[in-house]
């Protein structure tokens, strides 16, 4: 499989070969796991190491070496979803195994949160020869505390004035930060969001505007308050 990757050098070709489970929910959408069968015996089981309150859950799922062209009205998922606080009683939350329509980018919001730990995908059956899925994604929160905002946060504008470097100090425990920017302090419609980096370089903005950036913390916990607004000329 072919996808264009954007690097520093420009668009370049990179190869993924890899379709094993840990792609299912590894946040790229160009990836995905393919499984070797396509009946009822397969399920996928994800264990989130704490108890936590489930509120919806989403599958993605993928063509892969599809043979059914456009979007005939046979397209279907059929599929169970089961969630469990110990990993031994389980208790099913979502029950899609008589779906009779198309659903590859299923979400499916529960009436109120469920706690649980493990979530289980369990297949019952897909129009393809193959069942694939680009990401089995599960929101809600943790119990814990919120994530500290993020201190020591600086901005600097570059000699290039479409750019600037913003920075500020890593949060422990935190899963990412979200970015916000704009050119009045109390309309900062613009963000960015990235895993794991204390820092990054914004590459969007005009020449002639002054601008205000402040910057947030998240984990499975929720969000940390925001930052003080910053601003550079």
């Amino acid at each position: 499989l072919n996808v264009v990757d954007n690097s520093a050098s420009g668009y370049m070709q990179e190869q993924i070969r890899d379709f094993g489970i840990n792609r299912i929910n590894d946040e790229e959408i160009r990836s995905y796991w393919v499984s070797d069968a396509n009946d009822d015996s397969i399920y996928v089981e994800l264990d989130m190491e704490k108890v936590m309150d489930v509120k919806a859950i989403q599958i993605n799922f993928q063509d892969f070496n599809s043979t059914i062209f456009g979007r005939p009205d046979t397209l279907k998922q059929q599929f169970t979803i089961d969630v469990s606080i110990d990993g031994g009683n389980w208790e099913t939350i979502a029950d899609y195994s008589n779906n009779q329509r198309d659903m590859p980018h299923g979400y499916i919001e529960l009436d109120a949160p469920v706690e649980a730990r493990y979530i289980r995908y369990n297949h019952v059956y897909c129009t393809n020869q193959y069942l694939s899925i680009s990401e089995f994604r599960v929101f809600g929160n943790g119990k814990e505390t919120l994530p500290e905002t993020p201190a020591n946060f600086q901005v600097k504008r570059q000699q290039d004035r479409r750019n600037a470097d913003l920075t500020w100090d890593a949060v422990d425990g935190a899963t990412g930060y979200v970015i916000y920017w704009g050119i009045e302090k109390d309309k900062l419609n613009l963000s960015a969001l990235m895993y794991g980096q204390p820092g990054y370089e914004l590459r969007a903005l005009n020449t002639d505007n002054g601008y205000y950036y402040q910057v947030e913390a998240f984990d499975e916990n929720g969000v940390s308050k925001r930052s003080e607004v910053m601003f550079t000329e």
